[in-house]
C-alpha cells in the first residue's frame, strides 16, 4: 500500500494539473480585451495594485457572463441589440454591460408578468361570463 501511495498521488496531481489547464483554457479572455481591462484598471487605480487586481478579476468574470447572457423572455435578435447597446454604453466595462443587460432583463420580466396577469384576469372574466350564461 505504501508503494502505491506515491503513484496514486502522482496520478492525482497530473489529473489536477490537467483540469486546471482545461479550465484556464476554457476561461480565456482574448489578449486585446485583457490588455484593455488591465489598462483601465491601472488608470482607475494608479497607486493601488490590490484594487487593480480586484477590478481585473471582476471584469474578467463579467466578460464571460456577458458572453453567456441569455433569457427565454428575449428573442435572439433582441438580445443582440441589447448586448450591442450595452457594449456601446460601457465599452470594455463588462461589469457595466452586465448591469445594463440585467436591468433590461428585469424590465422584460416585469412586462411579461404584467401581461400574464392581464391575460389571466381576462381569462377569469371570460370564464365567469360563460358560467353565468350556463346558469341562465
Amino acid at each position: 500500500m505504501r508503494k502505491q501511495l506515491p503513484y496514486m498521488l502522482s496520478v492525482i496531481i497530473i489529473i489536477s494539473i490537467f483540469l486546471c489547464i482545461s479550465e484556464a483554457d476554457a476561461q480565456y479572455v482574448p489578449d486585446n480585451i485583457s490588455k484593455k481591462i488591465r489598462h483601465q484598471a491601472s488608470e482607475k487605480y494608479p497607486n493601488n495594485a490590490v484594487l487593480q487586481q480586484r477590478t481585473i478579476s471582476l471584469q474578467n468574470k463579467a466578460y464571460f457572463k456577458v458572453k453567456e447572457f441569455s433569457s427565454d423572455l428575449i428573442a435572439g435578435q433582441e438580445m443582440n441589440v441589447i448586448k450591442g447597446n450595452a457594449a456601446r454604453q460601457h465599452p470594455y466595462n463588462y461589469v457595466g454591460q452586465l448591469r445594463f443587460m440585467d436591468q433590461k432583463l428585469q424590465k422584460y420580466e416585469k412586462e411579461a408578468k404584467a401581461k400574464k396577469e392581464k391575460e389571466d384576469k381576462e381569462k377569469k372574466e371570460k370564464e365567469g361570463k360563460e358560467e353565468i350564461v350556463k346558469k341562465e
